[in-house]
């Protein structure tokens, strides 16, 4: 049960839970376990900003240049993605890009790619922004990709088809190859990453079963600040 509780400004004479600001009122939400106290505490006395010194521009070098030319020549994609991975075989993917929307199996497990990746090839740089899920093969309605992960077995190299209906748009097409091709070419290292990844998480439970956490009372010091009324005001 939430209790709504107004404490005395007495409570005010805590500094370590208080910041030694005077409390002008207190209210309490209590949790049980732990409480959550929103204290309206005595404006401060505000320093006036101070001006910072100007500091002349530093001149980028020769290689600095030719970096931020190359970078602006890149074909910058936002990509969009929707993934279910099946048993870790592989991956429904639902792509979205300029507006164009196509679905794809694919034979890389998506989980293998960090959320957020951004991936850079010779001429476009892609951002990466994808929602993933796991899901048995129990789960899975449709034809079982038995074919195509076959080939991703023979060839050692990532595979993909397109299951959505309508014509897929070149330019996400060339998408969608560059990051199989992305996949291909960094394998080991995306693994790696999988691993230790995986790794750390399961350190951090294992850490967190041996230490759980204990509810700690959290304290929010708040104060109002108005801003000057503007002169042209009209009433």
């Amino acid at each position: 049960m939430i209790l709504w509780a107004m404490v005395p400004s007495a409570f005010a004479t805590e500094p370590e839970t208080l910041d030694h600001a005077r409390i002008l009122e207190s209210v309490e939400v209590d949790y049980g376990d732990h409480s959550v106290f929103y204290n309206r505490v005595e404006a401060p006395v505000l320093k006036p900003e101070t001006e910072r010194p100007v500091v002349a521009p530093r001149v980028p070098t020769a290689a600095e240049l030719e970096q931020a030319a190359r970078v602006d020549s890149l074909r910058y994609v936002q990509l969009w993605l929707s993934c279910t991975v099946f048993d870790g075989k592989f991956t429904e993917v639902r792509l979205q890009q300029d507006g164009a929307e196509v679905v794809i199996f694919s034979t890389i497990d998506f989980n293998v790619l960090a959320a957020g990746l951004d991936l850079e090839t010779a001429d476009s740089y892609y951002n990466l922004f994808m929602g993933i899920g796991d899901a048995s093969r129990e789960e899975f309605v449709g034809v079982w990709p038995t074919r195509l992960l076959a080939e991703a077995a023979k060839t050692g190299q990532a595979k993909w088809q397109v299951i959505s209906k309508g014509p897929v748009p070149p330019d996400l097409r060339r998408t969608i190859g560059d990051l199989h091709r992305y996949y291909d070419t960094h394998r080991a290292r995306l693994l790696a990453q999988r691993a230790e990844r995986d790794a750390a998480q399961r350190a951090h439970e294992e850490w967190l079963k041996a230490n759980p956490p204990v509810p700690e009372d959290i304290v929010v010091n708040y104060f109002p600040i108005r801003s000057a009324e503007p002169t042209n005001s009209k009433r």
